[in-house]
């Protein structure tokens, strides 16, 4: 959490179960402060309502674990090309 407030975060790949803080909430504080940040949530135990609300804050992927390592890799990409072409529609 202190990093996403010191540090510009353009892509998070984070669990929904951290100690301390939730994955939500990084989510949330992510996109209050960079909307266009590509956020992969993961997790081992998924429900419905956490799955929507990832979604409805604004993560781009939702993943179960165990995670296929060449899928997280093509996902991470997808978010960094994502991320290019919505920052070149914004500039122009």
């Amino acid at each position: 959490l202190i990093r996403i407030r010191r540090l510009h975060v353009d892509i998070l790949l984070t669990d929904l179960q951290l100690p301390g803080v939730g994955g939500l909430r990084l989510l949330q504080e992510l996109k209050t402060r960079n909307r266009s940040a590509q956020a992969l949530m993961m997790t081992a135990t998924s429900t419905s309502s956490s799955l929507l609300e990832a979604l409805d804050i604004g993560a781009v992927d939702y993943l179960l674990k165990p995670i296929d390592h060449e899928l997280l890799v093509r996902l991470v990409r997808q978010a960094e090309e994502r991320l290019l072409r919505w920052r070149a529609a914004l500039a122009g």
